[in-house]
């Protein structure tokens, strides 16, 4: 009977491995995301708090955001956050360090300032592109109530992929 389980066990791990020709065969292994050194992620999507209705109510909107993250460092934990800035009379592009840490899942970046912490997870698991996918989560807080503003927090988090850069 044990034998029977065995021959059993290995037959159903061999069709495990068995796609069909026409699949594409993406790697998601961590070793290909912790060797990039740059990342620029693109995201297009974003879920947030709807400003005009009660707290929690979300909205989802389109977005086009691009964050590069260089000089990324595991050994140390730090790196280097490049965010476009669409505020008038600011420069076009801003930098700040952030940690870096990762686990078997993929590598998240960390920022804190003032008003906002930001997690920026990237997976260990790539799209049909080879672009790995990562989410980043927002969580702001007004010293004052802002225009158009319920209260003084508005959460967000958006979606894309990211790709290697130089």
């Amino acid at each position: 009977m044990r034998t029977v389980q065995k021959l059993f066990l290995v037959v159903a791990l061999s069709l495990l491995t068995i796609r069909p020709a026409s699949a594409p065969f993406i790697p998601t292994t961590l070793s290909d995301l912790m060797a990039a050194k740059n990342l620029k992620c693109t995201f297009t999507s974003a879920i947030g708090i709807n400003p005009a209705k009660p707290w929690p109510t979300t909205k989802s909107i389109a977005v086009k955001e691009v964050l590069r993250f260089d000089h990324i460092d595991h050994q140390k934990g730090t790196a280097r956050l490049i965010a476009a800035v669409n505020i008038p009379g600011s420069p076009d592009e801003e930098s700040t360090d952030v940690v870096v840490s990762a686990n078997s899942a993929g590598i998240y970046f960390t920022e804190v300032a003032q008003m906002v912490t930001t997690v920026t997870f990237v997976f260990a698991e790539q799209d049909g592109n080879g672009r790995f996918k990562v989410a980043s989560s927002r969580y702001f807080q007004s010293p004052l109530p802002a225009p158009g503003v319920i209260g003084m927090v508005a959460p967000s988090q958006e979606y894309g992929t990211c790709e290697g850069w130089k």
